[in-house]
């Protein structure tokens, strides 16, 4: 059972995808009237669905695909605008330039190619594009002993707390392999207080409000990133 804190955190992480989804329909994407919307790491489609009605509420049409390794069996109705594919996040199998808008929260993190998943990225988006992500935070604190373990051991990649995570970044690693792929990074913030730590709730929500409030104190802390970045139109 996830503790109130983990409850927090994750639902926090949610709703600022989803308050950042609606800037970007609303100003990047604010001439367009149609949208392809790629999901890479659907799951089992949840999330796919709400981008999908997200661009509705933002009077957009919405041609939406969820992409996943390891797909599950979608937990919504599949019709002519959404659709779901297998596939590998580093291997899209998907045309060039094909797609408005990338999203991908927690997935990079999950293998260590992440200039490979990028590049494919930039590949099926159309110029002028927008490249959503979520990812953890490996410039907070708690992650600062695996930084230096790994470095003492001559290791190129920091690993996550847990096995799953295979490659973690800080947020000068990802925005350095955006710019380097071609990519203009537009925004980069950091999502709720490590809710992993062993610290009273209410301390936690203290602490969490007060990290919104700043910035070097919120990079040291937060749990997670977001980044939005833009395929250049002349790269």
């Amino acid at each position: 059972m996830k503790s109130n804190k983990v409850k927090y955190a994750w639902n926090k992480k949610r709703k600022t995808v989803f308050r950042v989804l609606s800037w970007i329909l609303r100003h990047p994407f604010s001439n367009h009237k149609t949208i392809a919307i790629l999901d890479v790491g659907c799951n089992d489609g949840r999330f796919t669905d709400y981008y999908y009605k997200t661009a509705l509420r933002e009077m957009k049409k919405p041609f939406v695909v969820g992409l996943d390794i390891a797909l599950k069996t979608p937990s919504v109705v599949v019709s002519q605008n959404i659709h779901f594919l297998k596939a590998d996040a580093r291997n899209l199998s998907l045309k060039d330039e094909s797609f408005d808008l990338i999203i991908s929260t927690e997935v990079i993190e999950h293998f260590i190619e992440g200039e490979q998943f990028i590049r494919e990225c930039y590949r099926v988006l159309k110029p002028g594009g927008i490249l959503l992500l979520t990812t953890p935070n490996r410039s907070r604190f708690t992650a600062l002993p695996r930084s230096l373990i790994s470095k003492i051991k001559g290791k190129r990649y920091v690993p996550g707390p847990t096995d799953e995570h295979l490659r973690e970044y800080t947020s000068n690693e990802l925005i350095n392999i955006l710019k380097n792929v071609g990519f203009n990074v537009i925004l980069l913030d950091y999502i709720a207080f490590n809710p992993y730590l062993p610290l009273p709730d209410q301390f936690y929500f203290f602490l969490d409000k007060l990290a919104d409030k700043s910035g070097l104190f919120g990079k040291m802390t937060k749990w997670d990133m977001i980044v939005v970045a833009e395929k250049k139109l002349n790269h």
